[in-house]
């Protein structure tokens, strides 16, 4: 499965929202600093169970960089990255830092990248509609209340321009077919703790997260008219989820609710002559969902491990 059957996790939060319609692959992990990232985790299968009905085709689990060390006093480090890539003329430049001041810490960076047009062997030439540009920032605070409890503070902005949906236009449907902006921010507020005592674990966020979409559309049947699609998700979300163990069972237990407010708009433009319209969306709509859930995962023997559970 594909699309938004597939759900994308950055540091716990959802990156889907109810705008997510594609059922075909889509751009939205594409929103994402890959140097911001410490590492990915693809599950593959059904995971509903924990996240929801959208996490029927697997689970992309992406967790952000971190302080690791707070050793006494101020220490810091940065990293700068440049990138060039021939197949699309790719410049890409990154720089990171990160450092702690006793039980303070951050870790944040930048990103500036430019795509041209994809070069292919041989005879494939130039691929055309291809090429686009970004830029990122993000900025993760964290105070390590002891060694057990951390709390964190973040913010992620990728910005995406002049993306082309290149299978429009190289079919012929469409002259022209441009996402501009692509453009997602996060804010969230998180506290991780590892205890003693009837609960190992315990993991909850506070997080709001600001998704903008538009899109310039010329179709071949219409070449005299530019539409222009604004689109815009606004998504509260909170999670909380814990764990624990008893003999050969861990049982992981938790829920998460997330409210999306919906902005929509259409500008079709004949002529040069602005005539507004439906959006994509209905213009004002909101979306709730939310879950409770329990797992049990019990290993029955050395070879055999069952996973049992309920949401709702």
């Amino acid at each position: 499965m594909t699309g938004n059957q597939v759900l994308f996790l950055i540091d716990g939060i959802r990156i889907n929202n109810s705008a997510f319609s594609r059922f075909g692959p889509n751009q939205y992990l594409n929103t994402v600093d890959p140097f911001l990232l410490a590492d990915i985790e693809v599950v593959r299968g059904p995971n509903s169970l924990l996240y929801g009905s959208d996490a029927l085709g697997g689970v992309i689990a992406m967790t952000s960089k971190s302080r690791q060390s707070y050793e006494p006093g101020t220490h810091g480090n940065a990293e700068g990255v440049f990138r060039f890539g021939s197949a699309a003329l790719e410049t890409t430049f990154s720089l990171r830092g990160e450092g702690n001041s006793g039980p303070w810490g951050a870790v944040g960076g930048a990103l500036f990248t430019h795509f041209d047009d994809l070069r292919g062997g041989r005879d494939t030439g130039v691929q055309t509609p291809t090429g686009y540009s970004a830029y990122a920032a993000d900025l993760k605070v964290s105070y390590r209340i002891d060694e057990r409890h951390t709390l964190t503070a973040a913010y992620q902005l990728h910005n995406l321009d002049d993306v082309p949906r290149t299978d429009r236009v190289t079919s012929g449907r469409n002259l022209v077919y441009e996402f501009d902006p692509q453009r997602r921010q996060l804010g969230y507020l998180r506290w991780d703790a590892k205890m003693d005592g009837a609960l190992e674990e315990v993991h909850a966020a506070l997080s709001y997260q600001v998704q903008e979409e538009g899109r310039t559309e010329v179709r071949s049947n219409a070449p005299d008219t530019v539409r222009q699609y604004d689109d815009k998700v606004d998504t509260a979300g909170l999670f909380a989820h814990a764990s624990t163990s008893a003999g050969s069972h861990r049982i992981t237990f938790g829920g998460d609710l997330y409210h999306d407010d919906v902005s929509s708009a259409r500008t079709d433009y004949t002529g040069g002559v602005p005539e507004e319209k439906d959006g994509r969306f209905p213009d004002g709509a909101t979306y709730l969902q939310g879950g409770v859930f329990v797992q049990d995962e019990w290993r029955a023997t050395e070879d055999w491990r069952f996973l049992l559970g309920l949401r709702w």
